[in-house]
């Protein structure tokens, strides 16, 4: 319960209140409805020691929701409060100063709702309130933060794993197309042309990937990509310069295939920086993805930060892919 006594502590009080969708384990099961994703757990109870934490946090003026949300986002209103005076004595009929409510979401997003009696905190206090509470709420034990890419990565890996019916001993490659010229030392100037592209391999089993936690798969990616250092990239090229042909060792069809996949990153690339006059590209992208298992990840030509995903799997493993990608 470390986040919701931080949450606790920085609001200036002690004690454990976790409301679930049901109260003081004591007294019943009495659940409260939560199909519209106002709280967490149908399965779990508060304890009557718990219940007299809430009962003090509701007499000092404030109440501290944690909330689970079965839907996503846009599905309801992140904004929406939830009223539990007056169930059975746990929250006194006295109106907070201030209400706290965090909700998380299925899509793995969450929201942070604020509410104030308006008489006595204007916009400034608000905020005010809001940034010593991000201030003061990070810690050690906050999770390691992952980029876009490892993100996607990692989530459009298991959904193939699925979509393709891998048994769970089955061993997939991850192919990661890898910028070298910020990784040797010194770095290649800006203005360098040429293919300065690594590959970075993870492998995992396919197993692994569906039932373990998607960050443990994010931090496999994360190791793979580290290894690409400025020592990494020189032996590769010593390595390339010793082989008798090269070309050999070209991939292609029969790299990236079932069980493999190959996914490229243009998040960073300026496509959309190409204006000839008739102002910024409305699309730019690769004219064909001849190989299954390849992958694309594009960036938005509004610069709004959504992406576009281009891949390319077997006809029969795409429908279930889209299936498996968007009910996560």
């Amino acid at each position: 319960m470390e986040e919701e006594e931080l949450l606790l502590k920085t609001l200036g009080w002690k004690g454990k209140v976790l409301i679930r969708n049901a109260y003081d384990a004591d007294h019943g099961t009495t659940h409260l409805d939560n199909t519209d994703g106002t709280l967490l757990n149908s399965q779990s109870q508060i304890t009557s020691t718990t219940a007299q934490a809430l009962r003090e946090a509701s007499s000092r003026g404030l109440k501290v929701v944690i909330a689970t949300g079965k839907t996503r986002p846009a599905a309801i209103s992140v904004l929406k409060m939830v009223d539990l005076a007056g169930i059975d004595g746990i929250i006194s009929e006295f109106c907070p100063g201030v209400f706290v409510q965090v909700t998380y979401f299925k899509c793995g997003g969450a929201s942070l709702g604020v509410g104030f009696q308006h008489t006595l905190v204007d916009g400034m206090s608000a905020l005010s309130f809001i940034n010593t509470l991000k201030a003061n709420s990070k810690d050690d034990k906050n999770p390691e933060r992952y980029s876009t890419y490892e993100t996607l990565a990692a989530y459009v890996w298991r959904c193939s794993c699925i979509a393709r019916g891998l048994g769970d001993d089955q061993a997939t490659k991850l192919y990661i197309s890898t910028d070298g010229r910020s990784r040797l030392h010194p770095p290649l100037p800006p203005g360098y042309f040429g293919n300065v592209i690594f590959t970075a391999i993870s492998l995992a089993l396919s197993g692994d990937l569906r039932s373990n936690p998607l960050n443990s798969t994010m931090t496999k990616i994360r190791t793979a990509l580290s290894r690409m250092d400025d020592d990494y990239l020189r032996s590769t090229l010593n390595y390339l310069a010793l082989q008798p042909d090269p070309t050999a060792l070209v991939r292609g069809a029969h790299t990236f295939k079932c069980p493999n996949l190959n996914v490229v990153s243009w998040i960073r690339l300026p496509v959309y920086d190409a204006d000839f006059g008739w102002g910024r590209p409305i699309h730019m992208g690769p004219a064909d993805v001849p190989f299954e298992g390849n992958v694309y990840i594009l960036p938005s030509p509004t610069g709004d930060g959504s992406l576009s995903l281009v891949i390319c799997l077997e006809a029969d493993h795409m429908t279930v892919f889209k299936t498996v990608f968007y009910d996560y």
